[in-house]
């Protein structure tokens, strides 16, 4: 029986984490919205290759901007973590809405202008790996629960 408390509370933990991660990520969205957007020249863009056994592929724009005439120059794509794509071809499809040397949209912090993104959606992996592991761990919990009460 302590094993299922044990699994409820990683589940319970879990279930937090991704909770919270959505939280700020809707938090984010909702401040983003009222961010004021300036045009971007896209000056390079790139895809990485990662590869630890699953090979993952992240889009990399580089871009300047001004604001109140001052120049800022950014690297962010989305709110949140580095964008990753399961395939190249994706990667690629995604880098071909912003062409180097074309402007494209940039939303800025009007606090921070040096915090901007090319695209104002959200993006946190975080919260949905958050849940998937308090739905596995709740299923383990259940599991080790009836596990207990059939072999008592």
């Amino acid at each position: 029986m302590e094993v299922a408390v044990v699994f409820f509370a990683i589940a319970i933990v879990f279930a937090a984490i991704g909770l919270l991660a959505k939280l700020n990520a809707e938090r984010r969205a909702r401040a983003m919205a009222g961010w004021p957007t300036a045009p971007a020249l896209v000056t390079s863009v790139d895809i990485i290759e990662y590869s630890s056994g699953l090979t993952r592929y992240m889009p990399w724009i580089t871009y300047s901007y001004a604001v109140g005439g001052k120049p800022y120059e950014g690297d962010r794509i989305r709110m949140g973590s580095r964008m990753m794509f399961s395939n190249r071809k994706e990667a690629l499809a995604f880098l071909d809405r912003f062409p180097v040397q074309e402007y494209a949209t940039v939303h800025y912090d009007p606090r921070r202008p040096t915090w901007a993104v090319l695209d104002g959606t959200p993006y946190s992996p975080v919260q949905i790996i958050g849940l998937v592991l308090a739905i596995c761990m709740g299923l383990a919990g259940i599991l080790a629960v009836a596990f207990a009460v059939l072999t008592h």
